[in-house]
């Protein structure tokens, strides 16, 4: 929660002897205060706010709002603050928050960048070995595919690799799939639980027709086991 105070320090003081107190009719008590009003912060001062006058009676003890002051007093006041002028200390609160503000805000936009160049690098990274298997599928590569969007999937399990196609083993255990946005696990399954016969693509067809990259993905970010995530096409 952030804090502000309105205080004022007594700049200058003259005597008025020779003005009555409009309270206790008496002379030679009557003074005046020229008063500078600021913001405190963090007990520091950052912004002075303009001065102000404060007249009292030694006498009675009275002090006079404006409301009540003559024209003498009006005088005295303006004659008490010609030539002053607001002492630098009172601009070095807010010169040092102002410095602090924008370090605040450069140290703020480097970690921002900086997570945002990490991020990018481990995308960049996961794209390479999205890539790499879609290009150079190996046995064992384990594909999660959805088709049209829809929570529902299938599982298949490269068997083998040959020179010129890709044979694919289809989920066909007792574990329920059915939601392809937040269950993981799926490189973990067995083999045994993958069909006995496995579906032939040719590597074009593999890399290129039978299988097409998700892009925009629930969360990006999420590992999910390391399987490649894809929609195959049927």
């Amino acid at each position: 929660m952030i804090v502000l105070f309105i205080k004022s320090d007594p700049i200058r003081h003259q005597l008025l002897p020779e003005i009555a107190c409009p309270y206790c009719s008496q002379t030679g008590g009557m003074g005046l205060e020229l008063h500078q009003r600021y913001v405190e912060f963090a007990g520091g001062k950052i912004n002075p706010r303009g001065v102000f006058g404060v007249v009292q009676c030694r006498h009675c003890g009275h002090t006079l709002p404006a409301s009540r002051w003559t024209n003498d007093l009006h005088r005295a006041f303006i004659a008490l603050k010609t030539g002053y002028k607001t002492p630098i200390a009172y601009w070095k609160g807010a010169i040092v928050t102002s410095i602090g503000f924008m370090a605040g805000l450069v140290l703020l936009v480097g970690v921002l960048g900086f997570m945002g160049q990490a991020q990018r690098a481990e995308l960049d990274r996961q794209a390479i070995i999205t890539d790499n298997a879609f290009n150079h599928p190996a046995p064992g590569l384990t594909i999660a595919s959805i088709a049209n969007g829809q929570p529902t999937y299938d599982v298949w399990r490269v068997s083998r690799v040959s020179d010129d196609a890709v044979w694919l083993k289809k989920y066909t255990g007792s574990r329920t799939l059915t939601n392809f946005y937040s269950e993981t696990g799926w490189a973990t399954l067995p083999d045994r639980d993958f069909s006995a016969e496995a579906t032939a693509y040719t590597k074009a067809g593999f890399t290129d027709k039978g299988l097409k990259r998700v892009e925009t993905v629930a969360d990006k970010n999420k590992p999910y086991d390391g399987v490649i995530l894809a929609v195959l096409d049927k």
